[in-house]
């Protein structure tokens, strides 16, 4: 059966784009860095199962990715009003989005705008369609090789990025590659909305490694970060700044007590618009008795902060799951 990868790679290769085996999101080959256009034939007549393959950003390539780290194509739009439009548009294969852009001397860049899920790959590889991933195929959603030969430039942007996200810009030698990976995905868990999310994250991340980890690794880490992210006990990925209006504060201290108003605060440090476990863990990580963490969530459910939307309780791993109340919707500053 022949693959993705043998099947597209002279389409690639028309518009000077050398492409290379990928599988979960890892080279199948080393030195992926060097491949050339004659280095691509040969491969796809030697990986002629692989169905998946990428190809190095940058100058190489002279492709700028954008990689949109999101299934709401609302970010899709911020991305757009950011960078430009591309006349070609990609779905990955988990769901998420992607653009490219000419090459213009743009470095690698791993959440490159605060707050929001994108990367501006310069440098690296990144995945190409219609390769296999792991749940699902990427598409063209919009263009199609053919609009590679006019590609714009993405438009220059200057942003002060936090410390934790200007280092994700270095490559990561062997001997740092699992911790700086789980720090790495402790910072990132706070702003996906689920495992599976944060696994693409860590991938993408793992593409700096020198070499990277293998996929099995990958996972383990993305598995023990997002279970920390779960029990509350994330310390890392804590420190997001919010406003409270007077008024909220006022009912927190005066019918909550100080305690509801601690609760709220750690919940709004790490949780906007989506849903949060609240279980016995969280209690034991604010070092507090069961019977007082109960008391300030109950007094968080009463006031009509958050309302429970799942009560748990099938088993060790049916946590109750919690929101913020209708009618009421934080924004982070």
């Amino acid at each position: 059966m022949t693959g993705a990868f043998a099947e597209w790679q002279a389409r690639y290769a028309e518009h000077r784009v050398a492409t290379f085996p990928v599988e979960n999101k890892r080279p199948c080959i080393r030195n992926w860095q060097k491949v050339g256009l004659r280095g691509s034939s040969q491969l796809a007549m030697k990986f002629t199962e692989a169905d998946a393959f990428g190809f190095q950003c940058g100058k190489p390539n002279r492709i700028t990715l954008i990689d949109v780290d999101s299934r709401d194509e609302r970010i899709v739009g911020e991305a757009i009003k950011l960078f430009g439009e591309s006349p070609i548009l990609w779905r990955t294969g988990s769901g998420n989005h992607a653009m490219p852009f000419r090459y213009n001397g743009e470095a690698r860049r791993i959440r490159a705008i605060p707050e929001l899920p994108i990367d501006v790959l310069g440098g690296g590889f990144a995945v190409a369609p219609p390769s296999m991933g792991s749940t699902g195929r990427y598409e063209f959603l919009r263009g199609g090789l053919a609009d590679l030969e006019r590609l714009p430039v993405a438009r220059s942007i200057k942003v002060e990025q936090p410390e934790a996200q200007r280092e994700t810009s270095d490559n990561i030698r062997k001997g740092e590659r699992n911790n700086t990976l789980f720090r790495y995905a402790l910072v990132q868990a706070p702003y996906v909305d689920d495992l599976d999310a944060l696994l693409d994250v860590v991938r993408t991340r793992n593409m700096d490694c020198e070499p990277p980890l293998s996929d099995a690794e990958v996972m383990s880490i993305a598995n023990s970060a997002w279970r920390y992210q779960e029990e509350g006990r994330n310390l890392v990925g804590r420190g997001r700044a919010f406003v409270v209006s007077n008024a909220d504060y006022k009912r927190l201290r005066e019918e909550g007590g100080a305690d509801a108003a601690l609760l709220y605060c750690d919940l709004r440090s790490q949780h906007w618009g989506r849903d949060f476990v609240l279980s016995k863990a969280m209690a034991a990580s604010m070092r507090w008795g069961l019977p007082r963490w109960r008391r300030a969530r109950d007094a968080l459910v009463k006031l009509g902060f958050i309302r429970c939307s799942h009560p748990g309780g099938r088993g060790p791993k049916d946590p109750p799951i919690y929101c913020w109340a209708k009618g009421y919707k934080p924004i982070p500053q």
